[in-house]
């Protein structure tokens, strides 16, 4: 079977449905951390797959493709904050993240846990919280964000210490303030 890449530079049209369907819920799962507006994150989502699109002549298979299309996201995502230099903070709505850290199946204690946890996140710095969401959330291996990102593996290091202790910081604030 002729892989995905091909299909698409080909211009196969079933090619661009199934990039859809197997990219888009890592595309919004990295969106959905960073901005909370539905209309924005929609839009982005949509920018993100045209430029796919465009630059996929561009695509050398010395990567996987999941990576490339990750890395798209992630500069576009963050050309978009630089650009608007929004507050991913001002939630118009509430945040319906579309990642696979469902746990429908399993519904009990944990959701709250994770509703919990998904909310501490949002509350640290965006340069913490993108290095925690790829790591932990996409486990993306080290050397895979310091790719994505263009940083050396030891920022992306630090960084992920440093947001994980921010983390726990306002987890250990969130259980005070919850006790009072």
């Amino acid at each position: 079977m002729e892989k995905l890449e091909s299909r698409l530079k080909n211009g196969k049209p079933e090619a661009f449905r199934e990039l859809l369907e197997e990219y888009s819920p890592m595309v919004f799962s990295l969106i959905d951390r960073m901005i909370f507006d539905r209309t924005i994150r929609e839009d982005l989502a949509q920018e993100i797959f045209i430029k796919v699109i465009e630059n996929l002549q561009s695509f050398r298979e010395d990567s996987k493709l999941s990576t490339w299309i990750y890395t798209i996201t992630y500069r576009h995502l963050i050309d978009h904050l630089r650009r608007t230099r929004h507050d991913p903070m001002e939630k118009t709505e509430s945040l319906e993240p579309t990642m696979s850290l469902s746990t429908q199946d399993h519904p009990e204690p944990l959701e709250g846990q994770r509703n919990a946890m998904l909310k501490i996140l949002d509350a640290i710095p965006e340069k913490y919280r993108i290095v925690i969401t790829m790591r932990y959330l996409h486990e993306r291996s080290i050397k895979d964000i310091s790719r994505i990102t263009d940083l050396p593996e030891g920022t992306v290091k630090v960084r992920i210490h440093r947001g994980l202790r921010l983390l726990r910081k306002k987890s250990h604030l969130m259980e005070i303030s919850n006790e009072l």
